[in-house]
């Protein structure tokens, strides 16, 4: 089984809010920085979790997502509106 090297939850952070950034400034951020198992569509994943804030005309979103640890890629994102 060969070990996969996983992207730094730093990074992994940094590419999410450049993405939620071309949308609008962001009000916060914050990332698990431990990687946890996942499962989508019947494959496993090693993921890192975290959430991006931002404030739309007066409303707080709080976008929280999934994020695969070994590429950084965003697999999940769910959006509450506050």
């Amino acid at each position: 089984l060969e070990k996969k090297t996983n992207v730094s939850p730093e990074k992994v952070l940094e590419q999410v809010k450049s993405q939620f950034k071309q949308n609008g400034p962001i009000s916060g951020s914050w990332i698990h920085m431990v990687a946890e198992p996942y499962v989508k569509h019947e494959l496993n994943y090693r993921v890192y979790k975290g959430g991006i804030f931002k404030n739309n005309n007066g409303t707080n979103e709080q976008h929280n997502f999934i994020a695969d640890a070994s590429t950084g890629t965003i697999l999940d994102v769910q959006t509450i509106s506050q």
